[in-house]
């Protein structure tokens, strides 16, 4: 897994497709502090849709997951005491985009 550190404050889980339920392998993790612009970590899925992730201290925190072809994923987390958060498996939703008709002319 990505990101691992020895930071008391870890949050966990696993990022599958919502259709074929394989894990989403390499997605973008960003977490941000509430009320910061700026990402407190940056981080990948592995291969297999699944991340480790920590934070230096307690407070309140926004976890973003963002792929190519993907609807971003967000998550609101609260840190009051030291430990590991699970998120279980979370499902990421493809952007489905309908093309207009076109003509073709030879």
């Amino acid at each position: 897994m990505h990101a691992q550190s020895n930071s008391a404050y870890t949050i966990t889980g696993t990022l599958t497709d919502s259709l074929t339920g394989t894990g989403e392998a390499y997605a973008t993790l960003r977490i941000l502090q509430a009320g910061k612009d700026n990402p407190v970590k940056v981080s990948t899925t592995n291969e297999k849709g699944q991340f480790r992730i920590s934070v230096p201290r307690d407070g309140k925190y926004q976890i973003q997951f963002t792929a190519v072809g993907k609807q971003p994923l967000t998550r609101d987390i609260i840190f009051s005491r030291p430990g590991t958060t699970h998120l279980g498996t979370l499902k990421f939703q493809s952007i489905s985009t309908e093309l207009s008709a076109a003509t073709v002319v030879a």
